[in-house]
């Protein structure tokens, strides 16, 4: 099963589930608290994206 955590088109907008904006995620990582953390290779930043449990 796939789901969408966060992002819905290319951009560079922070915000909740489909609100934030992508433009060439390259890599995932997750820490230790279950935070998700995306590069975003186009935008030239480290993306968190922190669970709705938390």
């Amino acid at each position: 099963m796939v789901s969408t955590l966060a992002g819905s088109s290319a951009g560079h907008a922070d915000g909740i589930g489909t609100e934030a904006q992508f433009y060439g995620p390259t890599g995932v990582a997750v820490d230790s608290s279950g935070n998700i953390y995306v590069a975003d290779f186009s935008n030239h930043r480290i993306r968190k994206i922190t669970p709705a449990d938390k």
